[in-house]
Formats: structure tokens, C-alpha cells, sequence
């Protein structure tokens, strides 16, 4: 029985959730028109295993010895995996590359019932005959094809037999695993406000660090503390800051509080609020596309994933907005060229068809969605890029260094760039965090449709239009007031103290309605707390001004220009609260701070335990209409419950 792959897919394809809400897929390929799904027990899994191992031994010679094709011959292309509604749903197979066959005939003579199966490739019709005694299954997925014996298995190479189980066989994702290049990192200490009165930042946040650790927690999964950034996990819940009134397009808000981990210091939450711009009012966009095709690409959570997030997006544009599509695997390719939004249908229809397969050329991806995005150029509009990726680029270029330096350039040229990762194995998060932040755009991590609805349409103004760029944070501390204090995360955004000025220095953009939510825990002089440095010899002790325990600076550019714009707000001794007696949104953002840190095995917290910060967080949710904090305390406890 011969199948060609269009016929496998168009028969047999399908892609569907479980209860759970995990997409699932099955690799299957009905070879006999009296296919039946049936369960085995646990005794009838050792024979079929055993003559799964004696057919394959015997058939692989024998397709070698009469198609007189080399062994390396049978190592081709990526396969392209297939699900049916007719099995039971099993859960996603691996995303790493997928390996294939070309196209062999397996010994007549053997066949007697039923073979689920499939050995294919992407250019090739399948010929496969029946040929077990029984119902035959033999599952393998890790990169590399396996033929199993009964005593041990043996690596073929890149052969891609994937065979299936009639009644159910289960693949697990493999766990998140961040790239080499995502590197570790010391959170940030108590500074003495007398020798360093200074702490300046880059306002740069993103939230795609709260979704991958949402993954690692809900999947059950170690967590990598490296790629826990506490500022993410604060920022990614909205607050209720008042919008600025008057023409400066971002305002600063200051709450003051004790700490809910230590009764001696106090926490300090800075809040920034950018103008929200009506969507009548918002300016033409011109968006490129920059979608990841590559093999690594092949997966349910991937690219149907990135195809059903650009859907979304599609549905917020105007009808005059200019949208492109550009693809990269092996090569790249112009998709769609400047079309506008109320041709809906036919950027629809370029997005559906997209497939996966192939080797990663972004570097070569990002040249031409720049060269694109320039060609189609909007003068005062909204000229950005947003790629979707896994990151993980293999063609070209893969140092991360490389890329930011690519996209600094680029960004001159008034083309700003977005980035939403996908995916898991080995994830390159540094890769995509880099491109958006030197590329003056966003970054998000999309693990399912809510994450893709949050990003792309409850936040779409801020992630997609940006009102103030280049925005930079200098906190200048009293030492009459504060003896110590320390920046709860952003420690992969820290400017020196001079660049605050340098107009020239690169820093973070806040988008239309956008919020950043900053925190410094303080110890204020005369707490009694333990200092970690040491009183100065020649230090000043007398000084005038003890009502004012800091003031807060930040520089701003508007988004076409190159000269910064400066405002101001300070923070009164007086306007200390109790923890209990702070807002909603000052407890639940102390509560995101201290969970970041417990992962990230703190040495501050003093013993602040994951019920009590659950507790914390549950009793601060207040309105919460999306159900994000809802969402948050339950992953704290889910977390907690795994510890226990």
C-alpha cells in the first residue's frame, strides 16, 4: 500500500488539546484498511517489542541488499510528524530536529496483520507492507532513530522511524533547557547610600521570564535560576498608576512600606505609567513578520503556535496597516510584501502556509526583514519587526554578540524590533531577550494562546507603540535617612552612574499604557539591623536635610528623537505606611518580588516561605479581572506543594 505525504497529512493530520489544555500530537500512519486501535498489557509489550526487533534486523538488510542504497543514503530530511483524531491523544512529541527516510519497501513475506508505522519523508511516496504476525509497535524519539531488542537498543543514525503503538504510546516535551548562552548571575547587594548614593538602569523589561518559569513550575521541571528575573515576575502584572497629566508622556508614582520578610528594613516601589493613545488615533503601522520556519520550528507549541499568536495580532491592526511576511530556515523568503490589513484574507492564507523544515539562517532572515521593513518605510508611523523563534539560529551567524551589534545598527534607521520566543529543549532566551533589547522593542516568551493574547492584544499598544524610548532610572538615596539599600532584580540593566547623562547610551522603551515597577528594599539609619558595611572612618555624620529619603530621576527621548528629557519626584520620610496599610498593589508586587527571589535562593528573604508568599499575594489580588494573580498564587502553591 503506497501513500504519498500530502495524503498522509491530508487524511490522517490533526492537532487537538487534552483536558489538561497541553496540545498534543500522535505520529501514525494507517498502512491497512483493517487498522484497529487496541490497548496491550503489560506482558503482551515485551513480545511485541521482541518481534519488532527481529523483523527490523531482518528488513533492514534486506532494504539495503535489494535497493542497493548506502547506509548514510537513508539519512535525509527532517520528518514531518502526524496526529489522528482516531488514536488516543498522546502528549507532544520532542521539537528538536526531525529525522526521515527515503522511501523503502519492507519484505512481502512477512506480513500477516497490522503495522503502525510511520517512515517517511518529505519529498518521497511511503511503500510499506504489512508484515507482522500481530498488531506491531515500535516508538522511538529523541533525535536519532533506535531499533529496539529485547536486550538493548542501538543507534541507526538519522534514520526516522517513528512507529507508533495502536492503542497509546506517550512522549513527554523535554524539559526547558536555556541555552549555553544564557548565563548566571548574582542578585544585587546592599549598597551603602553614604559611598554610593547613586543606583542607575535601563527601564528595559520584559515578562517572557514569568512564563518560562510558569512552564518549568506547571510541568514539574527543575528550575534554572539563571534565567529567573525577579523584574519580570514584578512587572508582569498591571498596577494602577495615574496617567500623566501633563506633557511629559510618562509619570512617576512612589509608594513606601516595611518589608514583609524583614520588620527592620523598609520597601520602596517606584512606578512608571506611559499615556495610553486612543486607538483612533494611533499612528499607520508597518509590520514584518519575521517568522522561523526551520526545522527546530516542527512542533505543536511552535509555529501552528506562531501562526495562531499573528492571527491574534492580525485582528488589532487598522485596515491601512501595511503587514509582511518574511520566512527563514535554510534559505529566505519574502512571503508577503506590503500588504494592507484589509486584505486580511490573503495574509491569512501566506501564514497558513507556512511548514516547517530545514536548517536556522537568521542572521540572513533579519537582513532581509530590515531590508523589507525599509523598502516599506512609514514616515512618523510604527516601522517595526517582530520575529518569532526559538533562537536557536545554525546557519550563519549564532553568537548573540553578533546579533546586537546587527540590530543597534538597524534600529537608526527608525525600524524597531520585537521578539516572541517559542518552544523548549534548547531555548535560547538570551538570543531573544538581546534582539528586542538593542533592537528598541519587546520581548515576550509564548508557551499558549493566553500567553499570546496577554502580549499581543490586552497589551498591544504597549507592546507594539512605543511613546518614550531610551528610558533610564538614576535613584539618588539620602544617608541621613537610608543607611543601606539594594535594587530587587534588574541586574542585567544596570548603567553606570555617568550614563544617566550620555545621550548617546542605549536604554529601555515604554509602550502606549505600558507600566515598569521597580523595588528597593532599604535599611534606614538607626533600624539596628546588621549593615554590610562597615561604618566610614572619614565619612560625613551631620547632614541637614532629614525629611527626604530619595529622589527619583528619569530620562526619557520621545520616540523620533536623540535628545533625552528629564523629570523628577521624591520621596518624604512621612509618607512611610505598615506593610498591612499599603495598597493591594504594593503587597501583590512585594509578593512577586519575594517568590523571584526564593527561586533564586536568596539571601534576604529570612526564611519567607512560598505559603506564606502565596498567602501574601492571595490576600493583595483585588480586582484582578484577567485572573492573572489568581493564576499567580496558584502557581506559588503549586510550587510549594511540589517541595512538600
Amino acid at each position: 500500500m503506497k501513500y504519498t505525504d500530502e495524503e498522509i497529512i491530508k487524511k490522517f493530520s490533526n492537532i487537538d488539546y487534552d483536558k489538561e489544555g497541553y496540545k498534543q500530537q500522535a505520529i501514525f500512519t494507517k498502512v491497512s484498511q483493517n487498522v484497529a486501535a487496541r490497548r496491550t498489557n503489560s506482558m503482551k509489550k515485551y513480545k511485541i517489542i521482541a518481534v519488532a526487533a527481529a523483523i527490523v534486523l531482518i528488513a533492514v538488510p534486506a532494504i539495503l541488499l535489494v535497493s542497493k542504497t548506502s547506509y548514510k543514503d537513508l539519512i535525509t530530511q527532517e520528518a514531518k510528524p502526524i496526529s489522528t483524531k482516531e488514536q488516543q491523544q498522546i502528549k507532544p512529541v520532542p521539537t528538536k530536529e526531525q529525522p526521515q527516510v527515503k522511501t523503502a519497501s519492507l519484505p512481502k513475506e512477512t506480513a500477516k496483520q497490522d503495522i503502525a508505522a510511520s517512515v517517511y519523508s518529505s519529498t518521497d511516496s511511503l511503500a510499506l507492507s504489512d508484515m507482522s504476525t500481530e498488531s506491531l509497535s515500535f516508538a522511538s524519539y529523541d533525535g536519532v532513530a533506535t531499533t529496539w531488542s529485547a536486550s538493548k537498543s542501538r543507534s541507526v543514525g538519522r534514520a526516522g522511524a517513528y512507529m507508533a503503538k495502536t492503542a497509546s504510546v506517550r512522549w513527554s516535551e523535554p524539559e526547558m533547557q536555556l541555552s549555553k548562552d544564557t548565563k548566571a548571575y548574582n542578585e544585587n547587594g546592599f549598597k551603602k547610600a553614604l559611598v554610593e548614593p547613586l543606583s542607575t538602569f535601563s527601564a528595559d523589561v520584559d515578562t517572557a521570564s514569568y512564563n518560562m518559569l510558569k512552564e518549568q513550575i506547571n510541568r514539574g521541571w527543575p528550575i534554572q535560576k539563571e534565567g529567573v528575573r525577579t523584574e519580570a515576575l514584578i512587572n508582569n502584572f498591571a498596577y494602577d498608576y495615574p496617567a500623566p497629566t501633563g506633557s511629559d508622556p510618562i509619570s512617576i508614582n512612589i509608594e513606601y512600606a516595611t518589608a514583609p520578610w524583614n520588620a527592620k528594613t523598609q520597601l520602596v516601589k517606584i512606578g512608571v505609567k506611559a499615556k495610553e493613545i486612543d486607538r483612533s488615533k494611533l499612528p499607520q503601522s508597518n509590520l514584518v513578520f519575521l517568522i522561523d520556519i526551520s526545522g527546530s520550528m516542527n512542533s505543536s507549541n511552535r509555529l501552528p503556535l506562531v501562526k495562531q499568536a499573528f492571527k491574534m495580532l492580525l485582528n488589532q491592526l487598522d485596515k491601512d496597516d501595511i503587514v509582511s511576511i518574511v520566512t527563514y530556515a535554510s534559505g529566505t523568503d519574502v512571503k508577503l510584501d506590503g500588504v494592507k490589513v484589509k486584505n486580511k484574507e490573503k495574509i491569512i492564507e501566506a501564514i497558513d502556509s507556512l511548514q516547517a523544515g530545514g536548517a536556522t539562517s537568521g542572521e540572513e532572515g533579519l537582513k532581509l526583514a530590515y531590508k523589507v521593513a525599509k523598502e516599506n518605510f512609514i514616515r512618523k508611523g510604527n516601522n517595526r519587526i517582530i520575529i518569532a523563534s526559538d533562537g536557536d539560529f545554525n546557519v550563519g551567524s549564532s553568537r548573540t554578540e553578533d546579533f546586537e551589534k546587527q540590530v543597534s545598527e538597524a534600529k537608526e534607521s527608525g525600524v524597531f524590533i520585537s521578539a516572541l520566543g517559542f518552544g523548549m529543549g534548547n531555548y535560547r532566551d538570551n538570543m531573544m531577550e538581546t534582539i528586542a533589547d538593542k533592537g528598541n522593542g519587546n520581548y515576550a516568551y509564548i508557551n499558549d494562546l493566553k500567553a499570546a493574547q496577554k502580549a499581543l492584544v490586552r497589551e498591544f499598544g504597549g507592546t507594539m507603540f512605543t511613546v518614550a524610548k531610551d528610558v533610564k532610572f538614576q535613584v539618588e538615596f539620602n544617608p541621613a535617612v537610608v543607611e543601606e539599600y539594594r535594587l530587587i532584580g534588574y541586574e542585567k540593566r544596570l548603567l553606570n552612574n555617568e550614563d544617566f547623562n550620555d545621550d548617546t547610551k542605549d536604554a529601555g522603551e515604554v509602550g502606549s499604557g505600558h507600566t515598569v515597577t521597580v523595588l528597593y528594599e532599604i535599611r534606614p539609619v538607626g533600624s539596628g539591623e546588621k549593615m554590610d558595611i562597615d561604618p566610614l572612618k572619614y565619612g560625613k555624620t551631620e547632614f541637614t536635610n532629614k525629611d527626604e529619603v530619595l529622589t527619583v530621576k528619569m530620562r526619557y527621548k520621545d520616540p523620533a528623537g536623540d535628545k533625552s528629557k528629564l523629570i523628577s519626584k521624591t520621596l518624604k520620610k512621612e509618607d512611610l505606611k505598615t506593610f498591612i496599610n499599603a495598597s493591594n498593589d504594593f503587597r501583590f508586587a512585594s509578593a512577586a518580588a519575594a517568590f523571584g527571589q526564593l527561586l533564586r535562593d536568596s539571601q534576604y528573604l529570612n526564611g519567607l516561605t512560598a505559603k506564606e508568599i502565596a498567602d501574601i499575594a492571595s490576600k493583595a489580588k483585588g480586582e484582578d479581572d484577567s485572573g492573572d494573580r489568581a493564576e499567580f498564587v496558584q502557581l506559588i502553591r503549586t510550587y510549594n506543594d511540589s517541595k512538600n
